[in-house]
């Protein structure tokens, strides 16, 4: 039988499972509407108004300006489209034989160089609470380095940042821009993360004699579930909301990702961080707000006038960097991706012939 802890780890990791799966969206959608009309007696509230109205939360959440903008009608079609186009380039379910790949051959090189590890007793049993945190912190801060430095990179290398326009080629933003993001920046972000955690996962079992369960990190989901139910959602809107100056040290408030998209020099390449403003903290890219800053989303050079349809969106990062003469590098990334394809369809293909 289920203890109360197990219980919990079921429902986050079902959460967790939801949100991140492409027929789940609808708990992101959800979430956001409670979380936004939240907002809205917040601020309210704190302005003094005590009557409100449907009509007046619709213009406030919703201003015609806003989601009825060219640059937005097109986020909601590549909303629609995106889901076909992940089951058949893309799948989180790669992450795990990528960890899993990761983890053996960390681990073969652990065992090489330092012989088979010698377990008098087994740690984690003996001192579960502080292992749980100490797993807690580490899961934390490699999931949160592999986003920096992946998002980092997206857009300091050319090659790269031509995929990663298409996030940033939104003239405006709402909670739908959070899903434009082009196939491949997507499948660089997988291999950033399964390679940290599945070195970790590595060393934790071979010093520790641990798997890491998914219970055992259970810490690094609740902090994850209470950040993604609330302040994630805000991210891409237009509602300005900052955790304060010394917590948006260490959380990447909403506030602070809107400034990532500012067009504003002062904002360039800052705040590359998802949960953790930690990151940039440290390595000199936090941008923290004294006060609400007006902001223009888009790209600097005007290009993002170019990124008007869906078929712009997939395939104008590959027009340009083969225009720029990068073609060589779009041949391999184009043999990654059918082989990331191929591998997903097989996997599907050979389950299906055995539960049948």
């Amino acid at each position: 039988m289920e203890n109360t802890s197990d219980k919990i780890a079921s429902f986050i990791k079902y959460y967790f499972e939801q949100l991140t799966s492409l027929a789940g969206r609808w708990v992101y959608i959800v979430l956001t509407l409670c979380v936004m009309i939240g907002i809205y007696l917040y601020f309210r509230w704190k302005s003094g108004i005590k009557k409100i109205s449907f009509k007046d939360a619709l213009s406030f959440l919703f201003p015609k300006k806003i989601y009825l903008h060219k640059s937005a009608i097109l986020g909601y079609k590549f909303y629609l489209i995106d889901p076909i186009i992940r089951l058949l380039f893309f799948n989180r379910a790669l992450q795990i034989p990528i960890s899993a790949f990761i983890f053996v051959k960390v681990q073969l090189l652990l065992v090489t160089w330092l012989g088979e590890p010698a377990y008098e007793v087994n740690l984690i049993e003996k001192y579960p609470i502080f292992f749980a945190i100490v797993f807690m912190i580490i899961t934390i801060w490699l999931k949160e380095l592999g986003f920096y430095f992946h998002h980092y990179l997206m857009h300091k290398v050319p090659f790269l940042w031509e995929f990663h326009k298409v996030h940033h080629s939104a003239k405006v933003l709402t909670p739908l821009t959070d899903w434009r993001n082009h196939p491949v920046d997507l499948l660089t972000m997988l291999y950033f993360s399964s390679i940290l955690l599945g070195t970790f996962q590595a060393f934790a079992d071979y010093f520790l004699m641990s798997n890491l369960s998914f219970n055992q990190i259970i810490g690094f989901n609740v902090i994850l579930f209470g950040y993604y139910s609330i302040a994630y959602h805000l991210r891409h809107t237009h509602l300005w909301l900052s955790f304060g100056k010394y917590l948006n040290h260490i959380f990447m408030s909403p506030s602070q990702h809107q400034l990532h998209h500012s067009i504003d020099e002062r904002h360039h390449d800052k705040n590359f961080g998802s949960a953790l403003s930690f990151w940039d903290w440290v390595f000199g890219s936090l941008y923290v707000a004294k006060l609400e800053e007006k902001l223009e989303f888009g790209l600097t050079d005007d290009s993002d006038q170019n990124y008007t349809s869906l078929w712009m969106l997939y395939s104008l990062p590959f027009i340009k960097n083969h225009r720029a003469g990068r073609s060589a590098q779009v041949f391999i990334l184009l043999i990654i991706l059918l082989f990331f394809m191929m591998t997903f369809w097989i996997t599907v293909i050979n389950n299906f012939i055995l539960y049948i």
